[in-house]
Order: structure tokens, then C-alpha cells, then sequence
């Protein structure tokens, strides 16, 4: 492990006030893989690879169909529900980076052309001083996955803490969480004790977490997310998008949404938080509520015992229900009705992470006219930063 063969000294910058780990979002880590399959399914793809190879993002795959095809059926997940766990493809293995490194969390593909944590971590760098052997640092994991299949992310996230804080003249750490991170973050935090957070936690810098969900999961079980690009099918990665608990987990949660919110429309249905059953067997894929199922009981959903500061885009359009002009939900939705959010994340689940109970202060950032990605480039929202860090 990066992290781990790093030899632990005295701080290596004096104006580095608090480390940093930084926790990624859906997407946001590279995945690699090797290939041994016993077939295929289309006579263009490889059935071997001995070499690790970027499997996700591979931009061939999001724009080119036979490409594409090849990308779905290595990185489809096989659900068992007797273990209620999950398996790669036979003959697939898959990786994501060194615990410690953010170096795929920069760029996600190999031609450096999609930026995810770039401009942020580079100005932390350049003008903050920080160092990536030392004093930021992340955790990539295979975000297609919950964290009860993410055990060995959460212990990296607390050996990477624990090195920084030794490594930094016991000067305790900020984790810097987007979207899904933040969900990860939260179940991590839950499961540590109030003396080492005392400890070890500085606070938790929160970007865009869908803390009670977003109706937008349901439209990936419906019909598939195409990540908005227009020149991508809708349904293109559907097959590998609901083989993904991570895609269940983030359905909204009855126990915070409006029970009375349709999020999903037909011409003979309307669906609610309080009809997952029924959404699943009407889209066939019965999988998924046993899915939700399991992933809906991981997060107490209590107060995460840090600092807490919320950051949250605002003002952009925000899929919060899916029209279908058919009797099931199914193929591109004829109409999609908006609320306020950050394109992604409805305010009222991002803002439900400035409503934790606890004694630990929260601070609650909202910036109008940002979308979920954007929280993590935007110029008032480094400068906050600098500002946060003492920087």
C-alpha cells in the first residue's frame, strides 16, 4: 500500500495547518482490469488481457458502441441474494488505485481530458503547499459497490488518517468528500469511536452529498443514465448500472422523503418512496429491491460526531420525478419535472446534511447557479477553502 511505505516523520511543511483526504464520488475513482474469460459475448471483444488496463473512464466506451458493449459486459456486477454480496464477471478482475494515491482521482482517463478533482487538488498544491506523499491523500474505491462490500475501503480510510496525522506532528485531518463520497464518508465516520474522531478528525468538508438520496437512481433502474450526453443511447449502460447496489443505495429514503412525492409516473402509476416493490417488479428486475433492501439498513443516518462543513450547489434544474408515457416506467422518459439542486442532488437531500443533531458545529455553504460538478472547480468555492484551511 502507497500509504504504508512511506516513512512516517516529522511534518514535512510548517504552514500545512490540517491534512487532507479527499473521497470520491460515483465514478470519480479509475477502475482497472485484467481479463481471463471462459467466452463472450461479442465476437469484437478481448476474452484476455493480461495486463491491467483502464477500464473505467474509457471514453472509447462512453462514445463508441463496440466498445461500449465490451466496457458493460466487464464491468457488470453478479448479485447473489443468498450472500447478499456481489462478483465481477467470470474471468474479470478489477482494481482501483493505491490506497493514498489521488493521482486517478485528477484525471479519470489515461488521455488526461477528464478532469474530476483537478483544478482543487492543483490548487492545493500550487498554492497551499501540500504534498501528495504526505499531507493530501485519498481513497479510491469501486464505487459500483455499498460499503458493506467496502470494508477494506473504510479500514484505508482510517490507517490513511491515522498515517497523516503521525506524518504531520499529530495535526489532525480533513476528509474532503463529493456526492457518494460523502455517503461512504458518513458510513465510515458511524462506525468509529467518539475519542478517536476527537482525535484524529479535524471535520469533514462536504461537497454535494445525496444524504437522503436522489430521484434520478430511479431513472437509472428505469430506462439507464447516459451521464447527459446527448450523442449516448439512454439505455447504453443499464445492464452494468442496476447490477450496482451503489445505484440501489442512493434511491431516496422513505424515512426522510415526502411519502405524498410521486417520483415516478405512467400513464396507470404513480410511484413513492412507499412502492419500491411494486417499481421493481413493474421494470422486472426484482433484484433491485432486494438490493435496496439490503443497502437501505447501512447508515443510521445519526450524527457523523465531527465538524461538519456542507457545501451544496443550488439554482441549476434537478430531475426530482420521471414522467413515462407508457403503463411501466421504461425507455426514455417522455417528461422530466424539475426542482432546485445542483443538476443531480435535490436540495432537499443535500441540504440534509446541515441537519445532523449533535454538539459539533456545522457550517452550511450554499452557492446559486452550481452544478454537482462544478462544486469542485468554482473560484469562491477554492477561495472558501483557503480560507477554511488558513491557507
Amino acid at each position: 500500500m502507497l500509504f504504508a511505505c512511506l516513512h512516517v516523520t516529522k511534518s514535512d511543511s510548517n504552514h500545512i495547518s490540517h491534512p487532507l483526504l479527499f473521497v470520491p464520488g460515483v465514478g470519480g475513482s479509475k477502475l482497472y482490469a485484467k481479463l481471463d474469460k471462459p467466452d463472450k459475448n461479442h465476437w469484437y471483444c478481448k476474452k484476455s488481457q493480461e495486463d491491467w488496463y483502464v477500464l473505467w473512464v474509457d471514453l472509447k466506451a462512453v462514445f463508441l458502441p463496440w466498445p461500449r458493449n465490451c466496457f458493460v459486459d466487464n464491468v457488470v456486477l453478479q448479485f447473489d441474494p443468498e450472500t447478499n454480496t456481489t462478483s465481477n464477471s467470470d474471468g474479470v478482475k478489477i482494481k482501483v488505485d493505491e490506497p493514498g494515491s489521488v493521482e486517478g482521482m485528477i484525471y479519470l482517463d489515461e488521455n488526461k481530458s477528464y478532469k474530476y478533482f483537478a483544478e482543487m487538488i492543483w490548487h492545493l498544491k500550487d498554492k497551499g503547499g501540500y504534498s501528495t506523499e504526505s499531507n493530501l491523500m485519498g481513497v479510491g474505491y469501486d464505487w459500483r459497490k455499498a460499503p458493506n462490500e467496502n470494508q477494506k475501503t473504510l479500514d484505508d480510510m482510517k490507517n490513511i488518517t491515522e498515517f497523516m496525522y503521525n506524518k504531520n506532528g499529530n495535526s489532525s485531518v480533513y476528509i474532503v468528500s463529493h456526492s457518494l463520497g460523502g455517503l461512504m464518508t458518513l458510513a465510515f465516520l458511524e462506525k468509529q469511536s467518539q475519542s478517536w474522531k476527537d482525535t484524529y478528525i479535524e471535520g469533514w468538508i462536504s461537497f454535494a452529498m445525496p444524504t437522503y438520496g436522489a430521484p434520478t437512481a430511479l431513472e437509472l433502474f428505469a430506462s439507464g443514465y447516459n451521464f447527459d450526453f446527448r450523442l449516448v443511447p439512454q439505455g447504453a449502460f443499464m445492464d452494468a448500472e442496476r447490477s450496482n447496489p451503489s445505484s440501489a443505495w442512493i434511491l431516496p429514503n422513505p424515512n426522510y422523503w415526502d411519502k405524498n412525492d410521486t417520483l415516478v409516473r405512467t400513464n396507470s402509476k404513480n410511484y413513492t418512496v412507499e412502492n419500491y416493490a411494486s417499481f421493481f417488479k413493474d421494470i422486472n428486475f426484482e433484484l433491485g429491491h432486494t438490493m435496496w433492501q439490503v443497502t437501505h439498513q447501512i447508515l443510521s443516518l445519526e450524527s457523523p460526531g465531527v465538524p461538519i462543513y456542507c457545501m451544496y450547489g443550488t439554482g441549476v434544474d434537478t430531475p426530482i420525478q420521471f414522467v413515462y408515457d407508457s403503463e411501466v416506467p421504461s425507455g426514455k422518459a417522455k417528461q422530466v419535472i424539475h426542482g432546485d439542486g445542483d443538476g443531480t442532488v435535490p436540495s432537499k437531500s443535500a441540504f440534509g446534511c446541515g441537519k445532523f443533531e449533535q454538539s459539533q458545529p456545522i457550517v452550511e455553504k450554499k452557492f446559486e447557479g452550481t452544478a454537482h460538478l462544478e462544486l469542485l472547480k468554482k473560484e469562491e468555492i477554492l477561495t472558501y477553502l483557503d480560507e477554511l484551511l488558513g491557507i
